[in-house]
């Protein structure tokens, strides 16, 4: 196996191993949207939980099928793209999702967001502590926010990788 043939197949094995991972933030999220692990979740009081999947797991499935397919033109300009713009998806998903709880925990919640609070998510279990109007995020929550950022340092680790390889492969058609 000579070097470029190395690189390939380690800039694959790392392209699954994010497959994997946006295969299994999917799982996740439905799993604690529908069944019901208290106190790990609540998925009593969920509500509009269909279209919360379809919000949620459309995109993701559509990045995986659309990054499935292409792989075998995995360092093609093209390519390299689609697979940056999955990056800023799962960036954005990130932003969103720390924009929706961390800043009653930070800054403190309103009598409003309390009061959804404690009806949805007063049982679940949280790692942090909540004090006066500053309430913590869930354990459910956390998971799915610290998986997001696993995908994400997996993908820019993996878009590297590519953007080498394709250097490598121009390199070597140049001789």
């Amino acid at each position: 196996m000579n070097a470029l043939e190395a690189k390939m197949q380690d800039a694959r094995k790392w392209l699954i191993i994010g497959f994997v991972l946006q295969i299994l933030i999917m799982v996740y999220f439905e799993v604690t949207e529908y069944v019901d692990l208290a106190p790990f979740n609540d998925v009593a009081t969920t509500e509009n939980s269909f279209a919360a999947s379809l919000a949620n797991d459309l995109p993701k499935l559509f990045i995986l099928i659309i990054l499935w397919i292409g792989m075998r033109w995995m360092t093609s300009p093209t390519y390299l793209f689609l697979y940056f713009s999955s990056i800023i998806y799962y960036i954005v998903y990130l932003i969103l999702q720390i924009l929706e709880w961390w800043p009653r925990y930070i800054f403190g919640a309103t009598p409003e967001e309390a009061a959804d609070y404690y009806e949805k998510f007063s049982k679940t279990i949280k790692i942090l502590p909540s004090w006066d109007n500053h309430l913590a995020v869930d354990l459910q929550h956390n998971i799915l926010q610290t998986i997001t950022i696993t995908i994400i340092v997996v993908m820019i680790i993996t878009l590297v990788k590519l953007w080498k390889l394709r250097k490598m492969q121009l390199e070597n058609e140049q001789k």
